[in-house]
C-alpha cells in the first residue's frame, strides 16, 4: 500500500515537471513562431525518402509534437518495403495521398 501511494506521488510529480517544461519550453525563441511557420519549416525539412528522415520532430517538445502530427501531409511519404517505420507513417498520414 505504501510502495502504491509512492508510485502514485512520482507520478503526480512528473506530471508536475513535464508541465514546467512546456511552460519553460514557451520562454524559447522559437515559441514565438506560430504553428503555420512551424509547419511550413517541417514540411520544407522533409525528407526526400522515408529512410532520410527519422520522424524526430515530433520528439522535440509538445507543441511541436501537435504542430507535426496536427497534419497527415508530414508523413505521407512512406516507403512500404517493409520497414517498421511504414505502419507508423500510415497511421499519421491520417488519409493524405501517398
Amino acid at each position: 500500500e505504501a510502495e502504491r501511494l509512492l508510485d502514485d506521488q512520482v507520478k503526480v510529480f512528473q506530471r508536475d515537471i513535464a508541465a514546467l517544461h512546456r511552460q519553460r519550453n514557451q520562454l524559447q525563441p522559437v515559441a514565438r513562431l506560430s504553428p503555420e511557420a512551424l509547419w511550413d519549416i517541417f514540411l520544407r525539412s522533409k525528407p526526400e525518402k522515408e529512410k532520410e528522415g527519422d520522424g524526430r520532430i515530433p520528439e522535440v517538445c509538445y507543441r511541436w509534437r501537435q504542430v507535426a502530427l496536427g497534419d497527415g501531409q508530414l508523413w505521407s511519404n512512406v516507403n512500404l518495403t517493409g520497414s517498421p517505420w511504414s505502419d507508423l507513417l500510415l497511421k499519421r498520414s491520417n488519409g493524405c495521398p501517398i
